[in-house]
């Protein structure tokens, strides 16, 4: 008996010493310098369990044919679409003129950022956890649990206070603030503010602060014409008490919400577009719808795409005005990865829309600490190309309860009203 549980101990430890020298060369493929491209096309040729093992754990952005589930049975259907579309050659780069420089926009709203003062964040907030594994889309999936360390500061109540915000939701900075001089430090800034997808990298002339936070993205509103589109590349992402008959009570009725608070806080016209798309060709299908819309709308300056995060066993979410909250995720893709550039992928606004995505994350850490998820940075393109101010935001994750999810729209809707509109005599 005692040499059967020994044989069994010796067993295990072979099983994760193997484990651990797999993980080891994986690394030293990559540090090698061999394209990651390389290393999932290798990944896919694979059969059986170490095969199975390895995508499922590494690499969710493959996955097997529907009913597989061996390694013998995988096929190149790739769970990102984006990514499929640049392996199959499908697309084709955006030609766009260039834009006229913007004006310096100071976000006085986080006292500091002009560089006039250092602010009270200049650390990251304590609590913060390692990040988790991906999603469907290639994002994180650990909860941030990021606390905010600043000192609180009031400020003048935003557009929208006498609509049924909090007192806290419209004056009080309760959050971080942080200087220019800290947001210039290219390492601090990617560190605590950015997670990098393992398949992409970003350079500090991409991600330059003071670039970044100059440029002014609010517009003066017009209620007469569509200002906003929502829409949902992935329609049919639900929550954990979703009826699944029932698509309003998944991230369209989301939306439905974020649409209502953003018409009536800030007199905005939405278009809230929820075309269902087949999943494994949703981009390509979205792409397409939201040009049309685009193009019969020339009036609109803002694009969402709203979806929902797979987390795991981990819960995102968090307390806003004493309401269960899920958290929030801005993402952006960059049209690279460490090998460089994509062929046929690009997006001319590629500045613009990390400017967007890092002033709603600065305006989140100073008004809602640990609400919004370090933004996420990856290789491909997510429909970004088309619109200035675009972006992707995941709402919560499939743990999540709708309610939770339809809250995080509140703060949301503050935060998109505070970098967009513009106020009155500005």
């Amino acid at each position: 008996m005692r040499r059967e549980k020994k044989a069994g101990k010796i067993g295990r430890a072979a099983v994760f010493s193997a484990a651990v020298l797999t993980a080891g060369l994986l690394s030293s493929y990559l540090i090698e310098g061999k394209s990651i491209l390389d290393l999932e096309r290798w990944l896919i040729e694979q059969s059986g369990e170490a095969g199975a093992f390895a995508i499922r754990h590494f690499y969710p952005q493959l996955t097997y044919a529907s009913g597989g589930g061996t390694g013998a049975e995988l096929t190149e259907r790739y769970l990102d679409p984006a990514y499929a579309r640049y392996v199959a050659g499908e697309v084709t780069s955006s030609q766009v003129a260039n834009q006229e420089v913007q004006k310096i926009l100071l976000l006085s709203e986080l006292g500091g950022l002009d560089g006039t003062s250092s602010g009270a964040g200049e650390t990251p907030g304590a609590g913060e956890t390692a990040q988790g594994g991906e999603g469907s889309d290639g994002t994180t999936n650990g909860a941030e649990g990021e606390s905010g360390s600043g000192e609180g500061e009031a400020s003048d109540p935003p557009i929208g206070a006498e609509d049924g915000l909090s007192a806290q939701t419209a004056a009080e900075i309760i959050g971080s603030r942080y200087s220019l001089e800290s947001l210039s430090d290219f390492e601090f800034l990617l560190s605590n503010f950015y997670t990098v997808n393992a398949g992409t990298a970003i350079s500090p002339e991409q991600l330059d602060a003071r670039a970044l936070l100059a440029k002014d993205l609010s517009f003066p509103v017009d209620s007469s014409a569509p200002q906003v589109l929502i829409y949902h590349t992935h329609y049919s992402e639900m929550y954990a008490d979703s009826d699944p008959n029932d698509l309003n009570t998944g991230v369209i009725g989301v939306g439905n919400y974020l649409t209502e608070l953003l018409t009536s806080r800030y007199g905005l016209q939405v278009i809230h577009d929820t075309t269902p798309y087949a999943y494994n060709n949703s981009y390509s299908l979205a792409e397409a719808r939201v040009s049309e819309i685009l193009a019969a709308n020339p009036s609109i300056q803002v694009v969402i795409d709203l979806h929902r995060d797979a987390a795991g066993s981990q819960k995102l979410s968090t307390v806003v005005n004493g309401k269960e909250t899920a958290n929030i995720m801005f993402f952006n893709g960059l049209c690279q990865t460490k090998d460089g550039p994509l062929p046929n992928l690009s997006n001319p606004y590629l500045s613009e829309c990390l400017a967007f995505s890092l002033q709603m994350k600065l305006i989140s850490e100073a008004y809602y600490p640990g609400f919004a998820r370090k933004n996420y940075l990856k290789a491909y393109q997510y429909n970004q190309h088309m619109c200035p101010r675009s972006t992707l935001i995941e709402v919560g994750a499939d743990n999540n309860t709708f309610e939770e999810a339809k809250n995080a729209m509140e703060p949301l809707a503050d935060i998109l009203g505070k970098v967009l509109v513009q106020k009155s005599g500005t």
